[in-house]
């Protein structure tokens, strides 16, 4: 930029260093990005923006819900949900594809998405499978595929930034969408089942030994345990995660009389708490969410989710949109089938 060549260095898909006219910045991530070598601290929202930048000073700044900035300023290339932004094409890095938050558009189309798995998906379930009767001489099973409307939604515009609903949605690679909400879910999940035997709240903040804080997923004010809730997925660390919780536990409540009741903090677990397995199924619009979680030791709870059309309302409104296109629900031989509409 102005002349300038920037050399960025990769850890596989992140970008963990700068060089610029022979000036290297050294970035350190943990689950999230902790530090650089110029002795900044990055601290996020649970949307996870960078927000705030602490060293000598403070430096603040809010975005809107497809990431432009409407107030304040940092100097960081991370910003909108923790992500490299290019100040000379003010675009994100999202390792597939660039994302461009002031058309709230990425610049090329998502690649993902072809006509094998456009209407059904990567894996397509079956409806409605029978056999052929006594006629069917080849031994040969009937069935009927779903459509999958998370997979119709998003091949339905190849450009669209989280289906262009970035408040339920996050994008972390460019090609798949996932749900910031199914998190939420989760934790207060754990923090219902758990407030009345071990007193258990949720997003609490926690001072660090340094100065700088965070905030813990769930907190036992009993037991003074904590846990970090995350998503079972390849671009979480255990390592990393495990060291973040490691914070908290050597830190303090910041509540005064939350710390005085809990002087002491420890990992998940060890105090004798166990978070059974479970899972929970939330609606949401015409989707059903199936989220399953489970203990996975050292204060760590893992999550993954499925979802599945929630037919039953879709054929009680006899029509749904998806994607930007109308869908009648009409009765076919195998069960209700969804017939796009033609724009007018």
């Amino acid at each position: 930029m102005d002349g300038a060549v920037t050399t960025h260095i990769l850890d596989g898909a992140n970008v963990i260093a700068d060089i610029t006219g022979g000036e290297a910045t050294y970035y350190t991530r943990g689950v999230n990005l902790l530090w650089d070598s110029n002795g900044v601290y990055y601290l996020f929202n649970a949307h996870g923006d960078v927000v705030a930048l602490v060293d000598s000073a403070i430096q603040t700044v809010e975005y809107d819900a497809f990431g432009n900035i409407i107030s304040g300023a940092i100097d960081s290339p991370f910003m909108y949900c923790g992500e490299y932004y290019d100040l000379e094409t003010k675009t994100y890095y999202l390792r597939a594809r660039y994302y461009q938050p002031t058309t709230s558009r990425f610049l090329s189309e998502d690649t993902h998405w072809n006509p094998r798995n456009m209407i059904y998906g990567d894996n397509p379930a079956k409806w409605n499978e029978r056999s052929g009767g006594t006629q069917d001489y080849l031994g040969l099973n009937a069935y009927t595929y779903k459509p999958n409307i998370k997979a119709i939604m998003q091949a339905g515009n190849l450009y669209a930034y989280c289906i262009n609903n970035p408040l339920m949605y996050i994008d972390y690679g460019g090609e798949a969408l996932s749900l910031s909400t199914v998190h939420h879910w989760v934790v207060e999940d754990i923090r219902a089942k758990n407030a009345a035997s071990v007193n258990m709240i949720s997003n609490t903040r926690i001072d660090y030994k340094n100065g700088l804080w965070g905030f813990a997923d769930l907190v036992s004010l009993d037991t003074g345990e904590v846990w970090e809730v995350k998503k079972n997925s390849k671009w979480i660390s255990m390592t990393s995660a495990t060291k973040q919780l490691g914070k908290y536990v050597a830190g303090s409540l910041h509540n005064d009389k939350l710390k005085q009741n809990t002087p002491n903090l420890y990992t998940g677990g060890s105090q004798g708490t166990y978070i059974p397995m479970c899972t929970i199924v939330k609606q949401f619009g015409p989707l059903t969410y199936y989220v399953s979680y489970w203990d996975n030791g050292n204060g760590i709870i893992l999550y993954e989710f499925d979802t599945l059309p929630n037919w039953a309302a879709i054929v009680a409104a006899g029509s749904v949109i998806i994607g930007g296109i109308l869908y009648i629900v009409s009765q076919g031989a195998f069960g209700p089938e969804l017939i796009p509409q033609p724009a007018h």
